[in-house]
């Protein structure tokens, strides 16, 4: 319902000529910031859920500070993780009112040292679901290097990155839709020729998209372990 009047609010906006408001406009931000409500910090999944609704009015650093402050009031001083999506809370608004769909940190910005020109390469093909993607980065220098590390190296990382992810896996071997068809997984893999690397890429889109993240995040928010219904076996097709 809530959804129904959004929309035909905007739509009533937008028959007028006016201008859609920041509540019309949804921005995706995607950084790396710790940005969620610890059980520890608040231990009913109730509560959480009140709270979640709460930053997610924050518009402005009086919202902010406002909602900081009963927090303090009702729970203690608030965590980083906490801090953190008020501040994502905040980001989204300002970017809708200037009427920003997307915020993302460039892949620079993350990873500091390494500066290499990247390829990103999606397929289409004849199969019902699955996005198989392939990632082309084109490194500098002497391999071995810091800005150009070793097949070995790359890999290691690979493997240490995702060590403890629940769902997201490096793979020696090259990878095929089929791996991945009904699951919550993803799996990577690369290869390098001379200072290229090649990054493949695939996960299930109709389950690994919204809605398998959909259950990791409710799992998440009541305490539940996040691979709780996902633990899915792949199916051909």
């Amino acid at each position: 319902y809530d959804m129904y009047m959004k929309m035909l609010s905007a739509a009533v906006r937008s028959a007028k000529g006016e201008a859609p408001t920041a509540q019309d406009v949804e921005c995706l931000v995607d950084i790396r910031i710790e940005a969620h409500i610890p059980e520890s910090y608040i231990e009913s999944s109730q509560l959480r859920l009140e709270v979640y609704r709460m930053i997610a009015s924050v518009r402005n650093e009086q919202d902010a500070m406002d909602v900081i402050d009963e927090l303090i009031d009702r729970f203690g001083e608030p965590p980083k993780a906490v801090l953190g999506l008020i501040t994502v809370s905040q980001l989204r608004s300002a970017a809708a009112e200037a009427g920003i769909h997307e915020i993302r940190q460039s892949l620079n910005e993350l990873q500091g040292h390494l500066e290499a020109s990247i390829d990103f390469i999606p397929y289409r093909g004849d199969f019902a679901r699955g996005i198989f993607c392939t990632e082309v980065v084109k490194l500098e220098g002497e391999e071995g290097s810091p800005n150009n590390p070793t097949v070995e190296d790359l890999v290691k990382m690979y493997k240490d990155f995702y060590a403890d992810a629940p769902f997201t896996h490096y793979v020696d071997k090259a990878i095929d839709l089929k791996q991945v068809v009904n699951t919550n997984k993803a799996l990577v893999h690369l290869d390098k020729f001379g200072n290229k690397v090649v990054i493949t890429s695939i996960i299930d889109n109709l389950l690994k998209g919204a809605v398998g993240q959909a259950v990791q995040n409710m799992n998440l928010m009541f305490g539940i372990d996040e691979m709780e219904g996902l633990r899915l076996k792949p199916s051909a097709f």
